[in-house]
Formats: C-alpha cells, structure tokens, sequence
C-alpha cells in the first residue's frame, strides 16, 4: 500500500513540476504576439481560436474529469463527464472502505476469472467495482478525444465564417511596379 502512494506521489508531484511537453516546432512567442481579429469577432470566439490541445490537457484531464470539454467551451458534455466520473469514483470508495468485504473479494481480476463461484454480495461488489472501473476510463478516453474533435470543429466553424467575410471584402488594387528585386532570409531556432 506504501509503495501505491509513493508512486501516486511522484507521479501527481512529476506533473506538478514538469513543464507542457511539445513534440513539435513552435516558431512564435503567443504571450507578445498580438494577432490580426476581425472587428465582428467576439471574445469567447477569439478564446476558442487561441485554445490548443496539447499533451498537458490530457495529463490535466486524468485529474479533472471533462477537462478538454471545458477548454472547447463546450459545458454540458463537460458536466455530465464530472457527474459520471465522481459517481465511480464514489463508487470505488465506497467498495473500498465501507462495503462488507470477505478474504475473497480483495481480487478484481480473480473475481472476473472465478465470476460463477462467487455468491451474490461478491458478484455485486465485483460487478460494481469493474464498471466503475471501465466508467473513469471510458471517459477519460471519450473526454481527450471527443474533446479534441469538439475544438477542432468549433475553430474550423470560426475560421470558415471570418475567412469568407474577408474574401468578400478584399479588394484587388493593380500596382505600378509589377517586379521587385529583393533577398529573404529566415531564421527558425
């Protein structure tokens, strides 16, 4: 049981201290980067735009059910994922500290294997913990995906809105100098 917390310790603790994890290249400083909005652009649409979905959401997620959910703005589906998963997790507790428990309830996994030979408290008991189980990983998982998919779709709808409003509104100027001679160079670090 020691060696259980400890490990839930430095995992919450590793967390904690690390910083957001990027698996790819980030060329822009978004903290002074002051971005080109359209003037009809609301806040909560601006918000949405900004918003990405990184490897620290789903760390983030594990700790907070619906997370992702509430980071695309989307709150009913995030609180029925909050409602869900706090019901297993209730549930778990109380298996775990107020249920009547035999010698042979102590093993999920044996119980699963041995399901006939039990009797019918044991069978509930069992049968309570595994689904309680699958719950907070089903939405777990059906928070990080969903989620991503809800984000994506909400800044696709965004963009698509704003970029034919602009389309519309462009108007081509013809200019003197059709050619200029120039050098580029650019720097990524």
């Amino acid at each position: 049981m020691r060696n259980k917390i400890l490990l839930l310790f430095m995992v919450f603790s590793a967390n904690i201290l690390a910083q957001d994890i990027d698996f790819y290249n980030k060329n822009k400083n978004d903290n002074f980067l002051l971005p080109q909005v359209a003037k009809e652009m609301s806040f909560p649409e601006f918000q949405i735009m900004s918003r990405t979905f990184r490897m620290q959401d789903m760390m983030y997620s594990m700790i907070v059910p619906g997370y992702v959910h509430f980071k695309a703005k989307d709150k009913t589906m995030g609180y029925s994922l909050l409602t869900v998963r706090s019901l297993a997790y209730a549930t778990l507790g109380y298996e775990a500290f107020w249920s009547q428990k035999t010698a042979a309830d102590t093993s999920i996994w044996l119980n699963l294997q041995n399901f006939n030979s039990l009797s019918s408290q044991s069978k509930t008991n069992t049968l309570l913990l595994a689904s309680a189980m699958f719950a907070i990983g089903s939405t777990y998982l059906f928070d990080i995906i969903h989620g991503k998919y809800r984000l994506e779709k909400k800044q696709e709808a965004i963009r698509y809105k704003y970029s034919l409003k602009a389309s519309l509104s462009v108007s081509y100027r013809e200019t003197t100098n059709d050619y200029f001679l120039g050098f580029r160079v650019f720097y990524y670090f």
